[in-house]
């Protein structure tokens, strides 16, 4: 996935999960030229419109500036 890793905001590809999500994925994402910023909420990866029972993570670490960015899920059941 690409995203413009900066505020809640920023650009990025999105992945809906219409129905239910189950089972482990790891995603790839590459900051395509963000400066980093503070977030509140978190840049919004994932969407699950069911029961959120999958976990993702991060291939590695999406770094910009002096920000390093992982994966949480809210408690929407979004990533």
């Amino acid at each position: 996935m690409n995203t413009e890793a900066g505020q809640d905001d920023s650009p990025t590809d999105h992945l809906a999960i219409t129905g239910d999500s189950a089972g482990t994925s790891s995603l790839d994402v590459a900051n395509i030229g963000g400066q980093g910023a503070q977030t509140i909420n978190g840049i919004e990866l994932i969407s699950v419109g069911g029961a959120s029972d999958a976990s993702f993570t991060l291939d590695k670490p999406v770094v910009a500036g002096m920000w390093e960015y992982d994966l949480y899920q809210h408690d929407n059941g979004n990533w």
